[in-house]
């Protein structure tokens, strides 16, 4: 952003100025030979954001002035401050913003002080001050570069002081510069893209945008020509077509006042779906869903149909409720399905793309080694279904103590073809070897106790 240009120029005058008022008197017999005439020590203007040595547009900043008033008992002056860009205008002026205005009484009754900013928003110019509301001036802003004064009159009967701030609001066109169009990559052929949206920072006043080829969409409306003009908070895409051949890439140039940014469309690779492949689950946890590796659609000229046989597709990162859909280059692709019930068993499905066909599985563990926790002696009270191994190093007896009935448990062998126990109390006797429990618990406070002496 251009620095505000901060200038002070002190300007004394004996002057009547309406809007102070004026006329006084000190209460006392000898007043005729008191200097009555009250003075502006210093007029300050201070940047407040701390964040630069000069003032930036849109900084708030303080303006500030000590006063001199007569050692008097009784003083009847005014203090008034006002923006203008014309210092021969009337305070009533549409050329004068006021300010502060305040009439005093007595040494001492009147200091100033106030917080004020000047900023842009939507090519508008605002002036913004304790005690105020925010206030259009853009009829004193209109063309850039401006000079602005801020001045304060300190007004008795004798007439007026003036003291001067300067401040020049100069064009800033250079656009803030870290935007950017992001390139699309992977495109069909002969078909129309939109870039990504970029706001328009920066800036204070009108700028010209123009591109070699392809269109301007300037606040979501396409634009007829190639040249046009922005301000700032303006949101600025542009529109390119691809190339009617695989593996070409057509750019444009924008220009935004004298910033140039780019965007570019590539057609597909020709890499063919068949080149990929989805890479299978092994070891799995019977009953569980599994996703697999995404793989980027690419090569096709058109939108290609997407079928499977079972599960589930993922498309760009939404799970779709339909086993077939429609696929374009760059799409990304995964797909999601469920282990087998027993250990050792492989699950298979077919995902077609276009012409071309893949195969993703899902196979369970065959040993110990497929995820499950190994039970032992103690309590367990995990809310749902858990698969748990278990292994008798020697034959025995072993407990399952549930605190409720809502709790069970069910023992299968590892291929998961349950036991028909002849005994299926709390207290079973099971043979030497490894078993898989499945224990049921409606809430975690319900629990099954489990013990056995030989564990």
């Amino acid at each position: 952003m251009k620095r505000l240009m901060i200038l002070m120029a002190s300007v004394f005058f004996v002057f009547a100025l309406s809007a102070c008022g004026g006329g006084g008197s000190d209460g006392g017999s000898n007043s005729s030979s008191l200097d009555l005439k009250t003075k502006i020590n210093n007029f300050l203007i201070t940047d407040l954001t701390g964040q630069n040595a000069n003032l930036q547009l849109s900084d708030s900043f303080k303006l500030s002035a000590n006063l001199y008033t007569p050692n008097l008992t009784y003083v009847d002056y005014g203090v008034f401050v006002r923006l203008t860009n014309d210092l021969n205008s009337s305070p009533s002026s549409l050329n004068s913003y006021e300010i502060f205005n305040k009439g005093c009484l007595g040494k001492g009754d009147c200091s100033y002080k106030q917080n004020c900013s000047i900023s842009p928003e939507n090519n508008i110019f605002y002036l913004a001050c304790d005690g105020l509301n925010k206030t259009n001036i853009n009829n004193i802003v209109s063309v850039l570069p401006v000079m602005l004064y801020l001045e304060i009159a300190v007004c008795s009967k004798d007439g007026c002081n003036y003291e001067l701030q300067h401040i020049k609001i100069e064009a800033d066109n250079k656009i803030d510069n870290n935007i950017a169009f992001v390139n699309t990559e992977n495109a069909n052929i002969s078909q129309t893209y939109t870039s990504n949206e970029i706001t328009i920072r920066g800036i204070n006043t009108e700028v010209n945008i123009n591109v070699n080829q392809g269109k301007i969409v300037k606040n979501g409306i396409i634009l007829s020509g190639k040249n046009s003009t922005v301000v700032n908070g303006d949101k600025i895409s542009v529109m390119l077509d691809s190339s009617s051949s695989l593996n070409i890439a057509e750019s444009m140039v924008i220009l935004i006042g004298d910033v140039q940014l780019s965007y570019s469309v590539t057609t597909g690779n020709n890499k063919n779906v068949k080149d990929l492949s989805f890479i299978n689950t092994l070891n799995a946890d019977v009953g569980k869903t599994y996703q697999s590796n995404t793989i980027t659609i690419g090569g096709f000229n058109t939108d290609v149909v997407i079928s499977i046989s079972k599960g589930l597709i993922v498309k760009n990162g939404i799970e779709l409720g339909s086993q077939i859909s429609k696929v374009a280059n760059g799409d990304k692709i995964s797909v999601k399905l469920n282990s087998a019930l027993s250990l050792g068993v492989t699950e298979s499905m077919n995902v077609i793309i276009g012409n071309t066909q893949l195969i993703y599985s899902v196979t369970t563990g065959n040993n110990l080694n497929s995820g499950y926790s190994f039970i032992s002696n103690g309590i367990y009270n995990k809310a749902g279904t858990t698969y748990y191994y278990l292994t008798m190093p020697s034959a025995g007896n072993i407990d399952f103590t549930a605190n409720l009935s809502s709790s069970t448990k069910t023992i299968y062998d590892l291929a998961m073809n349950k036991l028909n126990l002849l005994n299926d109390s709390e207290t079973i006797n099971l043979s030497a070897g490894s078993y898989i429990i499945k224990i049921y618990n409606y809430y975690s406070s319900d629990s099954i106790t489990v013990y056995s002496p030989v564990l």
